[in-house]
């Protein structure tokens, strides 16, 4: 929707200044790095013709507080977008937000002053990013004399030593007189040529940066889209809280279009939520792509020069545009020195979402000084346990990038989860075409078992196998006169319980294998069966002929165990005359023999062949029965859907045969 009118374009966002020029590579992004007043924002309104300073305080201090957003049509017809960020430490993680995910990094550092504080903040940020490509441009390179100039280039290349930027053109530029820029911009298009594609095949990724309302449009959020792509009509979840939205238009870099891809800055209009459901920090997805969480392990590096950081310390974390409160627990030791690497645990204040291989920074609670940065392995993580001896080894298997032993240990975590392919690629930041393949390989060697609502870890699910089978064994040798285990309490008795669904896969799993047997609401060992001694068959029988000698007038059980005697009418023969059905209850300490309810029902089919609608007065005539149990008879043929009931009667139900 290049050519669109301007006049019928969505006005959410400022509209693009030039016409569209089809592009020989996916769009990219540029982000400024550097010192306070070094001119990062002159720089950019000097390549683009836009001033990023949006907000009337930034404009009246001549100083960048917020992030700001500029386009850039390179030489060879490549669009990037720019991301503009403050340079002032008080304003970091505004830097932080627009920092992370950038493609490119500019750092600009100022003649005048050369390499400053913030210029190697800035610096170890992208280096901590892991930001593959860049260049360096010395601004108002006009305003010192050259012999200066030749050393603050000199200090800049020591700077940059050890860095992404230590092999990368350095170039002097001047924003007023205009000296360097075409050059700059040259430089720009052959720099970023190196760069990868945008990811496109995983789901979509986009943190919000931005939230504003609209009139006549309602909520629109902006952000850099990382991987995937999102289309005009999309049904997406904003996470962490898992709000359902609808997209109800797009645009990318400032122009109107039905889908936006990964490398694109892309403001996204939603429906169905309000200003106050999404927030900066958040992030845009489709559903069940992502799972929160409030525990990640990650590699941790540590800045060179910092104090070590000791286990459970408190620190900030930058991950996104999201800066989130954490204790860093430490899997490899009491503390982490200055310079070094370790496997950590980031315990968050707050749910979060990311997905394996997503960069962080990483800043001290107080002050709030770089700490350093790394790499999220599992983004959705166990609790913290200091004498987990498989955790480094998971860890270790996470940090090789291998699919399928990702997939394994992510199974592996998840216990006996069933888990498909979807879940394992939300939990591990995989591809779902990916995760599958991997899953496929796993249950063919025989590492994992399938289920039909996902596969299980072998060795997790051979641990159930034998929990449950045990559990089944205890309860036969308790009550061997029940047919079986009923099936919820087998299932709430794991803390957590699983889900129905996945309860319900397991078991049939597990009788595929014939390991249990499943009838109804009870679930029995193979072996077993109710086996009644002499005794207690003949007891049996006695009960049995006193309800069906009562009829429609059945004796309540204590009136049974009255004339036989607690010793023979036990509370087993009652479970197991229930059970096997020879005895029925029909609620309100009720039981019928098995052949009065079968006479009650196929009196009411005769019934109601002969007429619409049946009272209970027609029912008692009908079989002999006093009101006292015929109410509640009629009431559990309703709640078997055998009849429904009326005001004043019942009509035929849908399970009456």
């Amino acid at each position: 929707m290049g050519g669109a009118d301007v006049s019928r374009r969505p006005r959410w966002v400022s509209p693009r200044r030039y016409p569209i020029r089809m592009s020989v590579a996916r769009p990219f992004l540029i982000g400024t790095a550097g010192h306070v007043d070094h001119g990062k924002t002159t720089l950019v309104q000097a390549l683009t013709g836009v001033n990023t300073d949006r907000l009337e305080e930034e404009r009246r201090r001549g100083m960048s507080i917020e992030l700001g957003f500029a386009e850039f049509r390179l030489p060879s017809g490549r669009l990037a977008g720019i991301v503009d960020v403050p340079g002032h430490e008080r304003f970091l993680k505004n830097m932080l937000a627009g920092a992370w995910g950038v493609d490119f990094g500019l750092l600009v550092v100022g003649a005048d002053e050369g390499v400053m504080p913030q210029t190697r903040e800035h610096l170890a940020i992208l280096q901590a990013l892991r930001v593959k490509r860049g260049l360096t441009a010395i601004t108002k390179a006009d305003t010192v004399e050259p012999d200066w100039l030749d050393m603050v280039r000199g200090d800049v290349a020591a700077a940059l030593a050890g860095t992404f930027l230590e092999r990368a053109p350095i170039l002097a530029v001047d924003s007023v007189s205009g000296r360097g820029l075409a050059e700059l911009a040259r430089l720009l298009d052959e720099t970023a040529a190196e760069l990868p594609e945008p990811d496109v095949s995983r789901p979509a990724f986009l943190p919000v940066d931005r939230v504003f309302h609209r009139q006549g449009f309602g909520v629109v959020v902006t952000g850099s889209l990382r991987s995937g792509r999102l289309r005009e009509g999309d049904s997406v979840m904003i996470y962490p809280s898992g709000k359902p939205a609808r997209i109800r238009g797009l645009q990318t870099f400032g122009e109107q279009e039905t889908e936006a891809e990964a490398g694109m800055r892309t403001a996204a209009n939603l429906s169905g939520i309000s200003a106050d459901d999404v927030a900066r920090g958040d992030v845009i997805a489709p559903p069940g792509s992502l799972i929160a969480s409030q525990r990640m392990n990650v590699r941790l590096q540590m800045e060179p020069g910092t104090r070590a950081l000791k286990h459970r310390s408190r620190v900030r974390v930058h991950i996104g545009t999201a800066e989130i409160l954490a204790r860093a627990l430490l899997w490899e030791g009491p503390e982490l020195p200055g310079g070094s690497a370790g496997l950590a645990q980031l315990n968050l204040e707050e749910p979060a979402v990311a997905r394996r291989g997503d960069r962080f920074v990483v800043r001290w609670y107080s002050p709030q000084d770089l700490l350093g940065g790394g790499e999220v392995l599992e983004p959705v993580a166990l609790a913290f346990r200091s004498r987990d001896e498989g955790i480094l080894r998971r860890l270790q298997a996470l940090e090789s990038g291998d699919p399928r032993d990702i997939v394994r240990e992510a199974l592996a975590a998840a216990g006996a989860k069933p888990c498909s392919g979807a879940d394992l690629a939300a939990a591990t930041g995989l591809s779902e075409a990916a995760a599958s393949s991997a899953l496929q390989a796993a249950i063919a060697d025989g590492g994992a078992v399938a289920t039909k609502a996902g596969a299980v870890d072998a060795a997790a699910f051979a641990r159930l196998r034998r929990k449950w089978t045990e559990r089944l064994a205890a309860h036969h040798k308790k009550a061997p006169l029940r047919p079986g285990m009923p099936k919820e309490a087998l299932r709430t008795q794991d803390s957590p319980p699983c889900t129905p669904a996945a309860f319900d896969a397991l078991l049939g799993a597990l009788e595929g294998m014939q390991a249990l047997v499943v009838e109804q609401d009870t679930v029995r060992l193979p072996e077993f069966g109710v086996r009644l001694r002499p005794d207690q068959e003949a007891n049996a029988e006695e009960i049995l002929a006193l309800y069906r000698d009562a009829g429609w007038q059945p004796p309540f059980e204590s009136e049974v165990t009255r004339v036989m005697g607690p010793h023979r009418a036990t509370r087993e023969l009652w479970d197991y005359l229930t059970a096997s059905g020879r005895l029925v209850s029909i609620g309100e300490g009720l039981l019928l023999h098995a052949d009065v309810v079968e006479a009650g029902v196929a009196a009411l089919r005769r019934l109601l062949a002969e007429r619409d609608e049946v009272s209970i007065g027609d029912f008692k005539d009908a079989v002999g029965a006093s009101r006292r149990s015929a109410v509640p008879f009629l009431e559990w043929c309703d709640t078997r859907r055998l009849t429904r009931r009326l005001t004043d009667g019942r009509t035929r139900g849908p399970k009456l045969p």
